[in-house]
């Protein structure tokens, strides 16, 4: 027997799983901070929760961005009376759910003022037919009152 090979069998056997548990728990580290890394860019694009009303429906605040990526994932905006849940669930044609890029927003939540009434939302707009109406009923919770809080976007900077 040469020295190496007496080396190898006088060395304990906890001496090896000691070695095999610190390579299988830097694999795991290892894992975990790729996984850290990549997952911000592979997940879906979710907007934040949604800040005070004014900020939500201004031409900069989440729904104007959910509202854009929506329009360019599918080529146009969502309608119907249940335009803005369009934003949060994917179609359930085949042609759309293949285009849908979603979600658009967090969840159901983000579609509730601070008041607990659903923002308003109408595509194609009353005032601006070539784009959308995003108006919230304020703490009165009636539509058209004086503590609305509306966005309507100028004719020119439609769509």
């Amino acid at each position: 027997m040469n020295k190496d090979e007496s080396r190898r069998t006088t060395q304990p056997a906890s001496s090896c799983s000691r070695n095999y548990a610190i390579d299988v728990l830097l694999v795991v580290l290892a894992g975990a901070l790729l996984l850290t890394l990549i997952a911000p860019l592979a997940t879906p694009r979710i907007i934040c929760t949604i800040p005070t009303p004014q900020a939500a429906i201004s031409r900069n605040g989440p729904f104007a961005r959910a509202l854009e990526f929506y329009r360019r994932d599918m080529g146009t905006y969502p309608e119907g009376h249940d335009g803005l849940r369009k934003l949060i669930y994917k179609p359930k044609d085949p042609n759309g759910a293949k285009r849908w890029g979603g979600p658009y927003l967090a969840g159901e939540e983000d579609l509730l003022d601070p008041w607990g009434n659903s923002y308003r939302y109408r595509f194609p707009g009353e005032i601006n037919e070539n784009t959308y109406e995003l108006w919230c009923v304020g703490p009165d919770g009636k539509d058209g009152t004086e503590d609305d809080i509306t966005r309507w976007p100028p004719p020119d900077q439609a769509g």
